[in-house]
């Protein structure tokens, strides 16, 4: 379920903070975030909800509520061509 509070997190141009009470819950978003980070811009770009484990029982409801923002997907997409890296977070390193 990390990945779908991602893809709704980044897709927003409104969303400026998160609450999470153990590091390691940030952490393992900020992981999975990186790892998929290509099918959450294209689940940005085209308005739909990848089919995932778990989810099976509210995708529909969660597809009410993502529209296609193909702009919000090249600002998105923009930061990984911006660090000329595979993904967005580098952790030891500079984070972005």
């Amino acid at each position: 379920m990390a990945i779908i509070h991602a893809l709704f997190a980044v897709g927003s141009r409104s969303f400026e903070s998160m609450i999470v009470v153990f590091i390691n819950t940030f952490v393992d978003l900020i992981r999975r975030l990186d790892r998929e980070f290509d099918m959450v811009v294209d689940c940005i770009a085209n308005g739909i909800i990848p089919d995932l484990d778990g989810i099976a029982e509210v995708r529909r409801h969660l597809e009410l509520n993502i529209v296609a923002d193909p702009e919000r997907a090249a600002e998105v997409g923009s930061v990984v061509r911006l660090l000329g890296q595979g993904g967005v977070f580098t952790f030891g390193q500079t984070c972005v």
